[in-house]
């Protein structure tokens, strides 16, 4: 007779690898101590990476039910997934998790977000002091986005990609005194696809 529970810890965690993160919790978190501490090493080892984009609503919402914001590293929302509207972003942000509790977030990917919602999502990234990449992905751009006040304020992202549908987008530099110079994004993309 075989039983799981002997096999030596470098075999279960290798056996981890082929589960996605969301498999691997919902099999192993809480059945003893051992697996609770090689799910932290793994956990800690690789970091948490949660993709909502391609997930039937059902399986999104127990993964949220299971998910550690402080594990989490990197989140992907969608509004959409297969031309149909889900409304990931507000469910997740209203229901789930406010963005401040996301501590540890490095990367952050919302697709298919409204003017509303980019707007009121501005001013709360502050609050995201680990945050090094950040990725729009609009739908419309109906309002001007004030690049100066809102987006040279994240000291800590050093990746910024703004994607457009729409085939517009529209940016407004502060240029009143006195000039801000950007000394700390390293990388951004501005897409605009007709």
């Amino acid at each position: 007779m075989f039983l799981f529970e002997y096999l030596p810890n470098e075999l279960i965690i290798n056996l981890f690898d082929y589960l996605d993160d969301y498999d691997r919790y919902v099999s192993f978190d809480g059945l003893n101590q051992r697996f609770d501490k090689l799910l932290l090493y793994v956990t800690h080892s690789s970091w948490f990476t949660v993709n909502f984009s391609n997930l039937h609503q059902s399986k999104f919402h127990r993964v949220c039910k299971f998910m550690k914001s402080e594990d989490t590293r990197s989140l992907t929302l969608s509004n959409y997934r297969h031309s149909v509207h889900i409304n990931q972003i507000p469910l997740f942000f209203n229901i789930y998790f406010q963005l401040d509790q996301l501590k540890y977030l490095q990367r952050l990917y919302l697709y298919g977000i409204d003017d509303n919602q980019c707007q009121s999502f501005l001013p709360k990234l502050e609050q995201l002091q680990h945050l090094s990449l950040l990725t729009f992905k609009c739908l419309t751009v109906v309002r001007q986005f004030n690049l100066s006040a809102r987006f040279l304020s994240l000291k800590t992202v050093r990746t910024l990609k703004f994607l457009s549908d729409g085939g517009q987008i529209a940016f407004v530099m502060d240029t009143s005194p006195p000039i801000i110079v950007i000394n700390h994004v390293q990388y951004l993309k501005i897409n605009i696809e007709k």
